[in-house]
């Protein structure tokens, strides 16, 4: 069940933004990549958009949007299929995998673009100004399941024309299922599930600038599915049109947090590199203390809830070697564990 409610603010001093900068900004990324559990080429479309994950951590956001006739599963293979994702497959008219759509834009006259140009793509995607910043915060009751998601969405210009539309959704990452050339126990990353607002998006009715609009979905998470694993994504753009930007926070209690517009610096982590715990520095972020680490490959393998102190230790002696991802009030940045 999808609650949406409705509050438009026409102006930001009627109500405070919380989880949204009010700083102007270039667009995030984010990739409607277009797959299915059997077909043998789309583990080559998802190494190319976990690459791009390591490579532009925080401005990046992937949905897999499983479709079309290899989606069909057969025995104990997972069904990835909802009517969200065939409707998109509809709509856009995808007929065939590994295919994608960078913010819903064209890119050298194709919307439907194969994986070798999604790099340059989202490169030409993080050049443009945003007129519109999102935040989110979550809240998950981990007895009705009830998940409950914030938006805020502030323009720092005007917007382009016609009503925006602001979209949410959920993913699930790390299901265990079949892929063709991946086998029986392949890890599934950002699979689309559910969207909480309409498949097109509930409309903004003021995108001045310096307007303030915010809305509140809840959604009854099933049994089976993993809230530590999922994440919400927001975005807002014209009518099933172009995306003017988009924000991903994990859906057990995170929040994008506002960054704080004194400063530029990151969190500062350290040892760098670490072997056994990792420490962060909360004092350029404002103490907020929901924090995700992630692997180059997208994967969540550590989060922190609800810390409180200057500054966070993080047990990493589990981790294996490698460079690792953490996301921690709207920022991300990578560090390093050394075996």
């Amino acid at each position: 069940m999808r609650i949406a409610l409705l509050a438009l603010l026409v102006s930001p001093t009627i109500a405070a933004q919380t989880v949204v900068s009010t700083e102007p900004r270039n667009r995030t990324g984010i990739l409607e990549e277009f797959t299915a559990i059997n077909c043998p080429i789309c583990p080559q479309g998802h190494v190319v958009a976990a690459n791009l994950l390591a490579a532009n951590p925080g401005d990046f956001i992937v949905v897999g949007v499983h479709g079309g006739g290899l989606s069909v599963p057969s025995g104990n293979q997972p069904d990835f299929r909802t009517t969200w994702g065939t409707s998109l497959w509809s709509h856009f008219g995808v007929n065939a995998q590994p295919l994608g759509i960078m913010n819903r834009t064209l890119y050298n006259g194709q919307l439907i673009i194969g994986r070798s140009v999604w790099s340059n793509a989202l490169g030409a995607t993080l050049t443009v100004p945003s007129p519109v910043n999102i935040g989110a915060e979550t809240q998950f009751d981990q007895g009705t399941r009830n998940l409950t998601v914030n938006v805020e969405a502030y323009y720092t210009a005007a917007g382009s024309g016609g009503n925006d539309h602001l979209s949410v959704l959920l993913t699930e990452s790390d299901i265990i299922g079949y892929q063709a050339s991946g086998g029986a126990n392949y890890a599934h990353q950002h699979v689309l599930r559910s969207f909480l607002s309409p498949l097109w998006g509930d409309e903004l009715l003021n995108i001045t600038q310096g307007t303030l609009e915010q809305r509140t979905y809840t959604f009854n998470v099933p049994l089976g599915w993993d809230i530590d694993n999922c994440h919400v994504v927001a975005f807002v753009g014209e009518y099933q049109g172009e995306v003017h930007n988009a924000v991903e926070v994990g859906a057990n209690n995170f929040s994008t947090g506002v960054r704080d517009e004194r400063a530029d610096e990151k969190p500062l982590l350290y040892p760098q590199p670490a072997s056994d715990v990792l420490y962060v520095a909360l004092d350029a972020t404002g103490g907020l203390a929901n924090m995700e680490v992630r692997d180059l490959s997208g994967r969540s393998v550590a989060r922190i809830t609800n810390a409180v102190g200057a500054t966070v230790a993080i047990d990493v002696s589990k981790l294996a070697g490698g460079t690792y991802i953490l996301s921690v009030a709207g920022r991300a940045q990578r560090f390093v564990v050394a075996r």
